[in-house]
């Protein structure tokens, strides 16, 4: 017995087995978006920790882009413990002098979705802020691959393999 959806203008059977893997996918899915958000959101998994870099370039040389591979591993380095999202945030001000900050999305105040993964600033600056959900995955480059964004494509992609047609 074959199900059929509807997907935007295209109709989409699917078999039995299908069906199964559609279902435990959805499931898979539903656990690798809801587990492991922020803990002020009112969702029953436990929080998870991970370790933020956390400086100032005005204050710390070593915080400046390029961030050199070696000091990702220093334990010199100051890092905080995060049960959010990790965020790197070029700030230029109006005399176009930059600044980079790392740390802890918890540290800021900010009525933003920190899903957007980056955001660019809307005076047209330069400046931009990007948040990250790994261990001390805020070192450099403009926006990393989420883990949630890979599950999506790793899902849509088994989807497309096994007999959705």
């Amino acid at each position: 017995m074959a199900v059929t959806l509807i997907l935007g203008n295209r109709i989409v059977s699917i078999s039995h087995k299908s069906k199964i893997i559609f279902i435990i996918l959805l499931v898979l899915l539903q656990v690798v978006f809801f587990c492991g958000v922020a803990p002020q959101e009112p969702v029953p998994c436990a929080p998870r920790k991970i370790s933020c870099f956390f400086c100032n370039s005005s204050k710390l040389k070593g915080c400046e882009d390029p961030f050199p591979k070696r000091d990702m591993f220093s334990p010199h380095l100051p890092t905080v413990d995060c049960y959010e999202d990790c965020f790197k945030w070029l700030y230029i001000d109006y005399q176009q002098k930059h600044q980079l900050i790392r740390g802890c999305s918890s540290q800021l105040i900010l009525k933003i979705d920190r899903h957007l993964i980056c955001m660019y600033e809307s005076k047209g600056r330069g400046g931009y802020i990007c948040f990250c959900s790994a261990e001390k995955c805020n070192p450099g480059g403009v926006a990393e691959t989420s883990p949630r964004a890979m599950a999506l494509i790793f899902a849509a992609t088994l989807m497309l393999l096994h007999g959705v047609s």
